[in-house]
């Protein structure tokens, strides 16, 4: 009598999911890869090599210093780094440490940008008056977004995923967003105002226009990504539309120094030189 072998269920078919992102619907977008990241560093190295003489001039540090700022940031943020933190979460206890200093000098360079257009527009006296309160929210950001960061259950995870855009938000990361949205938000809307009133200079139209663009980008983007994590999904690919204000501000930089170079040089390009006839200006960015 032969005994029939037992036989074994076959598995049913089962979904990949993405570390850390299991309760949140996964767009079809891909994060930031490579490709990006290295148009980014082209654009940053062009832009402060155009720049490299600006380093002698005090009141031209400004813009240099936020694009350098910009340049960590998107470096901290990039998922090609996600091995960075893995070591830091052995360390600390917490993932995506490196996203939160990313985070930190956009903030920064965010309020840099603005130095470096009130400058042109704010009178001398008035300047640092009015930068502190362009400069408080970040001041009180950057502990909230800590707590929010230590306190989230999902960051203490082993297992967490590359980018944090694709990361499933808690209460805690839901927070965390809130806080550095409005925080950037509050920054670039000043900066669009003063930029508004920048543009009325024929000769520096070009340039506002640039500034104008990756501001309201920024502010698009971090709406969205806000707005995704009230709704469940996790937007990977807003990651990608990330990189579209930093370049927008690195290109406008270095062109206009170049065109200050031109004008310095007798070359005046189409009329339309950074050098405007706005009261208390300086000559460039």
């Amino acid at each position: 009598m032969q005994i029939p072998s037992p036989t074994v269920p076959s598995p049913g078919p089962t979904t990949p999911k993405h570390p850390g992102s299991t309760n949140e619907q996964q767009l079809g977008f891909p994060p930031m890869n490579s490709w990006a990241l290295a148009a980014v560093a082209a654009a940053i190295a062009r832009s402060m090599w155009i720049r490299r003489h600006t380093w002698q001039v005090s009141t031209r540090q400004a813009m240099n210093i936020a694009i350098l700022l910009i340049a960590t940031g998107l470096m901290l943020c990039a998922p090609p780094l996600h091995p960075l933190d893995v070591h830091l979460q052995h360390l600390i206890g917490v993932g995506h440490v490196r996203d939160y200093a990313g985070h930190l000098c956009f903030l920064c360079a965010a309020a840099a940008t603005t130095f470096a257009v009130a400058s042109r527009l704010v009178p001398d006296d008035q300047v640092w008056r009015f930068m502190r309160r362009i400069e408080a929210p970040n001041a009180l950001a950057g502990p909230l977004m800590l707590i929010c960061m230590l306190a989230s259950p999902v960051l203490k995870r082993p297992s967490q995923d590359p980018d944090f855009f694709a990361v499933h938000c808690d209460a805690w990361l839901r927070m965390y967003w809130t806080v550095y949205a409005s925080a950037a938000a509050y920054q670039m809307f000043c900066l669009t105002m003063l930029l508004l009133v920048l543009r009325t200079d024929p000769r520096s139209r070009r340039t506002a226009n640039l500034f104008l663009v990756a501001t309201i980008t920024g502010i698009c983007v971090l709406t969205a990504r806000t707005t995704a994590t009230f709704l469940g999904f996790a937007a990977p690919w807003l990651s990608i539309a990330l990189v579209a204000p930093p370049i927008l501000v690195v290109l406008a930089a270095a062109g206009s120094w170049r065109r200050r170079i031109h004008d310095m040089r007798g070359q005046h390009t189409d009329g339309d030189s950074d050098e405007g006839q706005l009261p208390n200006e300086l000559s460039a960015w």
